[in-house]
């Protein structure tokens, strides 16, 4: 199962299209995979060309080959990580312009059932807790508004039973670590 943090939904994109990503490690680049899937289309860049900014890291391109393709703007998809330590901590891209709320998607191509969904302080306890309990394909699109919680590095933790035709059910358990800044919702 995929996931994304990202703080914009795209309604639609013009001719060019900026991507952002806050700095977290004092100038290290960060990993990143701009992509979109559909049943008539797949889109992936990566390896993407940043150029540094104030507080971050951006790039821009033009939309040609988007708007060829028919790749519908709300469904570009980015994920942005760090190597740090023993696992990779995430933070938000910002597509465009910033939602000033965080959207965690999940995609799966087998139907799925998030029995838990936290955000948690790393070593706290949880500040945000919902579920999706009715099981559903594609993509599951969970939003958390953080504006009021303090800047640090947070964990997002699911339970998840993955349904295939024929087969068991797979009860999966996942701690995902991100960085967190109000800052980066305005």
């Amino acid at each position: 199962m995929n996931y994304k943090i990202i703080l914009a939904s795209l309604a639609s994109f013009g001719k060019t299209l900026t991507v952002q990503i806050p700095q977290i490690n004092g100038g290290k680049n960060p990993q990143i995979i701009v992509k979109s899937l559909g049943d008539n289309y797949h889109y992936q860049m990566d390896d993407l060309l940043l150029s540094k900014n104030g507080s971050g890291f951006s790039f821009s391109w033009d939309t040609y080959v988007l708007r060829e393709a028919k790749i519908p703007a709300n469904k570009l998809r980015a994920v942005a990580s760090y190597s740090l330590g023993s696992q990779p901590v995430y933070v938000p891209v910002i597509l465009g312009q910033t939602s000033g709320k965080y959207e965690f998607v999940f995609y799966s191509e087998n139907r799925v059932r998030f029995t838990t969904f936290e955000i948690l302080p790393q070593g706290e306890k949880a500040i945000y807790s919902t579920s999706r309990p009715n099981p559903k394909k594609d993509e599951t699109i969970f939003t958390w508004d953080g504006r009021n919680a303090p800047a640090g590095r947070y964990e997002l933790r699911y339970v998840a039973n993955i349904e295939r035709i024929n087969e068991p059910s797979d009860r999966i358990e996942r701690r995902i670590v991100f960085e967190h800044n109000p800052n980066w919702l305005k």
